[in-house]
Formats: structure tokens, sequence, C-alpha cells
């Protein structure tokens, strides 16, 4: 029961960032000032992220399609990506991008299994990347560093990795865009629990993200956010 209320919450979630334009309003975090809600212009995507890519330089490593597992060394940690790629899609058309990050205890491979993203990437044509934690899958380390200044859970301050899960996001776009040009004006970061709070933090601190959702995931202190302004849309509650 519990399993089937979270697929359908998390499901949810980014269902929403998918099927809708994602002009929403920024939303207050604890403590802080919030920005007002974004236009048009301060929405869209940092003029960093806006580069066209070029068509010659990726998609260039055949065979890569469906569910894949990939393994790497990051920023001194070992680390483990599973990645998703939809069948009939040209590997040099540029498509966007989800990163799917999973709670406490959790795994990228459970996060896969209980949302059927697959299925929605492969009717809109949509990368999905679904990482594992610092600690690997499973474990009962801190998954994610998720920044300062976060909410607290009922519990108290969440636990937070000190690795670099940022050099992460970059290492995997570029191992993706071997196999499939992605779109920079379209990615994204989703989450649930504590990785909520990761995509919350990588909505605060990365352009190159055009709006993040986290489920069930705390906040950050808005103050300290590098992004002067970014979609999001939190989910909370059952």
């Amino acid at each position: 029961m519990k399993r089937s209320l979270l697929k359908i919450q998390v499901l949810g979630t980014l269902a929403a960032v998918f099927r809708s334009v994602l002009p929403l309003a920024v939303l207050a975090a604890c403590g802080s000032s919030a920005p007002g809600a974004p236009d048009d212009d301060a929405a869209g995507p940092s003029p960093d992220s806006a580069v066209p890519p070029d068509a010659g330089t990726c998609g260039l490593r055949a065979g890569q399609r469906g569910y894949t597992t990939h393994t790497a060394t990051v920023a001194g940690l070992d680390r483990r990506y599973h990645v998703y790629l939809p069948e009939g899609v040209s590997a040099t058309t540029p498509i966007p991008l989800v990163m799917v990050f999973h709670g406490y205890t959790m795994s990228g491979d459970l996060m896969h299994d209980i949302t059927d993203y697959t299925d929605l990437a492969d009717a809109e044509g949509i990368a999905l990347a679904f990482p594992d934690g610092q600690g690997g899958a499973d474990s009962l380390g801190a998954p994610w560093n998720v920044g300062s200044n976060v909410c607290p859970t009922f519990a108290g301050i969440p636990p937070n990795a000190t690795g670099d899960d940022f050099a992460l996001l970059d290492h995997i776009k570029a191992d993706l865009a071997e196999d499939q040009c992605l779109d920079p004006e379209h990615q994204y970061a989703t989450g649930f629990s504590m990785g909520g709070y990761f995509s919350h933090h990588i909505g605060c601190m990365r352009s190159d993200f055009r709006a993040v959702a986290p489920a069930s995931g705390g906040t950050h202190d808005l103050d300290n956010c590098t992004n002067d302004r970014r979609p999001i849309i939190i989910f909370h509650g059952s």
C-alpha cells in the first residue's frame, strides 16, 4: 500500500511538469523573502544554457537505447546512474532531459520501477536519468548534498552528504550527450523526499535547469539562491 501511494504521488509530480508549459510561480521557502512570480523573460533559460547543441558533436555513440546502467568515478566518488533513452528518436535530434532523484534508503532503480516515467518518455520523446545517491543504492547514508540552510523535517535537520553531486549532474549530461543530443532549454529535475531536497537545491543553484518539481521534500532559504527566479512546483501531503 505504501509503495502504491508513493508511486501515485511521484508520478503526479513529473506528469505535471511534462504536461504543462511550466508558467509556475516561485514558491516561498522557510525563513525567506520570496521573489515574485516570474514573467516570461525571468522564467526562461539563462543565456549560458540557451546555446543550441552542435549536432556534429553529440549523439554519435551508437546503440544506447532503452534502459542502461552506467558507472563512473566523479569528484573522487564511485557513482552509478541509470539512463533511459526512448526508441524511435534520432540520436542527433535534441530532446528534453529529466533527472529523477530518489529518497533516503531508496535507489535510482526503484525510482525507475515505481514511476513508469519511461512510458511518458516514450510518448513525449524525453531522456531520463535516475542516479543513485552518494552512499549507493538502498544506503542508510545521506544520498545527496542538498546545500545549507534547508528547512528541517519533523525529525530535525535532514542528513546531508558532502560530495559534489553537481559534478555528477555535469558528468551525466556529458555522457548522455554521447548517445543523444539534449535540448539545453528543456532540462528539468524532480525527486522524492531527500531527492526533493536535492532537486530544490538544483533549482536554487543551477542555471542550466529550466524548472524543478520536488515531491515530499524540503525547501531552502531562497535568499541564498544564485538563481534569481526559476519555475518550481512543490508537492506535499497525500
